[in-house]
């Protein structure tokens, strides 16, 4: 399947867009893969590797995420909407233009990535870790956090 995707993401004969929707690729090991436009709806990737991977345009939502491994990954213009992304370590990783409604990062480390323009809007940030993190016109972030939102959240 991933063969076929390049070959889409290059309009190339023979490619077929990447379909992973409610497949289990726990403890799948994707470093350095060029997934864009691909689905992972419904999908479970506990305890994946995901690493210096481009994911961008992917749709992720309502996805298991549970102690994902994607440092230097690129996810711009994805779609989490109601994704469960706990404790995963998404160091120097780029989410810019996300959408994480409803989603779930308790726990996630974002520690030096980027989450410029994204909306959180019902997104459960328990824990998360931001620190250095940009996350410049975000929204659905509450400068007070509320009982429901960003409990234990760091961020300089």
């Amino acid at each position: 399947m991933l063969a076929k995707h390049v070959l889409w993401n290059h309009d190339e004969a023979g490619g077929e867009q990447a379909d992973f929707s409610n497949m289990d690729l726990s403890d799948s090991y994707l470093v350095n893969s060029d997934l864009n436009g691909a689905f992972f709806k419904g999908a479970i990737l506990n305890a994946a590797t995901l690493g210096n991977g481009s994911y961008t345009f992917c749709d992720f939502t309502n996805a298991d995420m549970y102690n994902v491994e994607a440092v230097d990954a690129v996810f711009e213009e994805s779609d989490f909407t109601g994704a469960k992304l706990i404790n995963c370590h998404f160091l120097s990783s780029h989410f810019t233009h996300c959408n994480f409604t409803d989603a779930d990062l308790s726990g996630s480390d974002f520690n030096l990535a980027s989450l410029d323009n994204s909306d959180f809007t019902g997104a459960k940030i328990d824990d998360a870790k931001l620190e250095n993190t940009r996350m410049n016109n975000c929204t659905g972030l509450s400068a007070e956090p509320d009982e429901d939102e960003s409990t234990g959240m760091t961020m300089q």
